[in-house]
């Protein structure tokens, strides 16, 4: 028997120690570069809290004129059509949708529908991150159900750290006065009176 064919059989000729054989020659277990789920959940972490996307501003000093914008804040960011005729500024992406499903303040109420879809595009992970992101997204297509229980921490935890808000009547966030569940309880009791 010659060693490659014994040693893909996980036995024979090189003495086993630690060699996994696919039929072809061997592999040293030690030379298998496993991924560190922990830095990856703490980078896709930091992509969810971080990422943010160009819109266009709904006036000129780059504010959306609502009362509690500070427009010393935001950063306008150059067109890339100069025929634009309202700039682009740079917004967080996923902390507002994910304070809507923690308010669970559903896009559609029209509908029975009420789910949430938190869509990770892999590119805007390799834009974000060049280079740290491009070797996660390549582990995410390799590896897509571990890497969809990882993500699904990660939105959990971030949901837990928020804090519930509620919607009075203009749609604005007023924070922490009972959340969805007492804003409910109020509008069923008003009605019961």
């Amino acid at each position: 028997m010659n060693d490659t064919a014994a040693a893909g059989r996980g036995g024979g000729g090189d003495g086993g120690g630690g060699a996994v054989g696919g039929g072809l020659g061997v592999v040293d277990a030690n030379d298998i570069d496993y991924p560190n789920y922990e830095d990856d959940q703490a980078l896709i972490t930091s992509f969810l809290r971080e990422h943010t996307i160009l819109t266009s501003s709904s006036n000129a000093d780059g504010g959306t004129g609502g009362d509690d914008d500070d427009s010393s804040d935001v950063l306008l960011e150059p067109s890339a059509d100069p025929q634009t005729s309202k700039p682009l500024r740079r917004i967080p992406c996923y902390p507002p949708h994910f304070q809507r499903i923690k308010n669970r303040h559903y896009y559609n109420q029209s509908h029975d529908n009420h789910t949430f879809v938190v869509e990770i595009p892999l590119s805007e992970l390799t834009s974000w991150n060049s280079i740290r992101g491009l070797d996660v997204a390549q582990r995410i297509l390799s590896n897509t159900l571990r890497y969809h229980d990882l993500i699904c921490t990660v939105i959990d935890s971030i949901l837990q750290s928020m804090e519930v808000t509620s919607l009075d009547d203009n749609g604005d966030e007023n924070a922490g006065d009972g959340g969805v569940e007492n804003e409910s309880r109020r509008r069923r009791d008003a009605n019961n009176v």
